[in-house]
């Protein structure tokens, strides 16, 4: 199975990200491309596709949602996961994860994914605006990271499993094993 992993990142976090996603798809059995969702000029060629982003002002960074704008008849034929990394996941609570899916909401209107991940981000809170350090809490001088990496890992998983499944590959009866 043929995968890409197309991710928007300002920061860094959310490309780190992206290539621990690639990686252990890669150990699972797939064939993983990992870019920026500005490199990627075709998705023709994957049977599958993850398309993360890091959240600015409560949403998507724009070129993730252009990305799913421009590649949005293709992207409707193949299985496609979601995945966000945003500081309101600092915490993971029901009212979290509603505010988290409304921020995915223009992507999820324009494509049906499979899965969707919702994942804690890391920053320098000296970077976050004020109004974000507020509504989680953050000191300005701090470095702050909530990214789970079990978490993210045990994603990739489930999403492996259930891609294999509707692009019609074998792996979907491969057993996944920890390392």
């Amino acid at each position: 199975m043929k995968v890409l992993v197309a991710y928007a990142s300002r920061l860094g976090s959310t490309a780190e990200v992206a290539e621990f996603m690639g990686e252990e798809l890669r150990r699972l059995g797939a064939e993983v491309d990992v870019m920026p969702v500005g490199e990627v000029r075709r998705v023709a060629p994957y049977d599958a596709v993850l398309v993360g982003s890091g959240v600015r002002h409560m949403h998507w960074l724009p070129e993730a949602t252009e990305f799913v704008r421009v590649y949005q008849d293709e992207l409707s034929r193949k299985p496609v996961a979601l995945f966000l990394l945003s500081m309101v996941m600092s915490t993971d609570t029901a009212q979290h994860r509603q505010e988290a899916m409304r921020m995915l909401e223009d992507a999820r209107q324009m494509v049906r994914p499979v899965a969707v991940g919702l994942f804690g981000g890391e920053v320098a809170g000296r970077m976050v605006p004020f109004m974000s350090r507020q509504q989680v809490a953050l000191p300005r001088s701090e470095e702050h990271d909530f990214r789970d990496w079990e978490a993210m890992r045990s994603w990739v998983q489930q999403v492996y499993r259930q891609l294999a499944r509707l692009s019609g590959h074998s792996a979907a009866d491969k057993e996944v094993k920890d390392e």
